[in-house]
């Protein structure tokens, strides 16, 4: 039995598509605040830790703040699924890159009227060094936003825009 991605995936979803209902996994992390707005989560055997910004709340600045993180976890989601998308459709990446900003009002922080503080817009920036042509990139790429279930839980809530930086076109297609 071969262990690449391609086979564990294809694998997998056979297997899936075969048994009812969802095949729901759970997750789940403890958090305690250390001091301030400086935390600390157990996720598995590992310790991360989160903090505000010194500015405009007066946190240490020690870590990322919870935002950041959020960003990070779409981010790294969002690669992995390229990552398996991209073997399972034979397409070869020599290297990607993504760029996940977002924002939100922050008065709706402040309790003001009309404002909220939810999370309005988030930009995503994949800069990929690839033989393959852009339309198999742009393919792996809408694929793998269907499959992440990060994104698709984000997309419910902000607006995601997506843009493919292709940084060594061979102009042959990647045939």
């Amino acid at each position: 039995m071969k262990h690449d991605i391609a086979s564990i995936y294809k694998e997998k979803r056979e297997y899936h598509k075969s048994t009812k209902g969802p095949n729901s996994i759970k997750h789940g992390v403890r958090v305690k605040r250390v001091d301030k707005f400086h935390q600390e989560a157990e996720v598995h055997h590992f310790k991360v830790q989160s903090d505000e910004h010194a500015e405009p709340w007066g946190g240490g600045g020690r870590a990322p703040s919870p935002f950041e993180y959020l960003l990070s976890a779409l981010g790294f989601s969002i690669n992995n699924q390229i990552l398996i998308q991209s073997e399972v459709n034979g397409v070869k990446l020599d290297s990607l890159e993504t760029l996940v900003t977002g924002s939100f009002d922050s008065k709706g922080c402040l309790d003001i009227k009309g404002h909220n503080p939810s999370v309005s817009k988030i930009s995503l920036d994949f800069t990929v060094a690839s033989d393959s042509s852009p339309e198999k990139l742009q393919k792996v790429l809408e694929k793998a936003a269907t499959c992440d279930p990060v994104y698709q839980t984000l997309r419910k809530a902000a607006r995601m825009e997506k843009k493919l930086h292709l940084t060594n076109p061979k102009g042959d297609g990647g045939k």
